[in-house]
């Protein structure tokens, strides 16, 4: 269907992106080409009722937020990080998922799959989560391991 081979289009330029940019990068996305994919990731559950189900009322973006739940997790984890610690929220600084892990491991590979491994478990949540077996207890379990994965690194 469309919203398969939209999706599918942009994850294989994702990719070829993602080849570019290893050391020594060659080319590098910017402010632009994130807020391009932070917006794309805000409006996919209204691209995916448009391509599917386009005469439906509703939208269940329940397994869209499953999917960046870990996106939510780092930056509320992030924001309150800095509030506690006086800091501005919006302030630059190096408290993010990634950069935790990048300092414990030293390696950028382990970082990248330790966020590949962890965005692959919330999309098995995702895909569960539109069973019907799947229920609010379990997605609530998933944000909690999430959380909690989010504040042992930190420690």
């Amino acid at each position: 269907n469309t919203f398969f081979q939209v999706n599918l289009l942009l994850a294989i330029l994702l990719l070829v992106f993602l080849i570019f940019n290893q050391r020594p990068a060659k080319i590098f996305m910017g402010d632009s080409g994130s807020l391009f994919l932070g917006f794309y990731v805000a409006v996919l559950p209204l691209l995916y009722q448009e391509l599917t189900v386009p005469l439906s009322k509703t939208i269940d973006i329940t397994a869209f937020l499953i999917i960046v739940s870990f996106l939510i997790a780092d930056t509320t984890r992030v924001f309150f990080t800095r509030l506690l610690s006086g800091k501005n929220p919006m302030a630059a600084d190096t408290f993010h998922f990634h950069h935790l892990v990048l300092q414990r491991s030293g390696s950028y590979l382990t970082t990248l799959f330790v966020i590949i491994f962890i965005t692959s478990v919330s999309v098995v949540f995702a895909v569960l989560s539109r069973s019907i077996i799947f229920n609010q207890a379990s997605m609530l379990f998933h944000l909690a391991l999430l959380f909690l994965l989010m504040f042992h690194i930190q420690d």
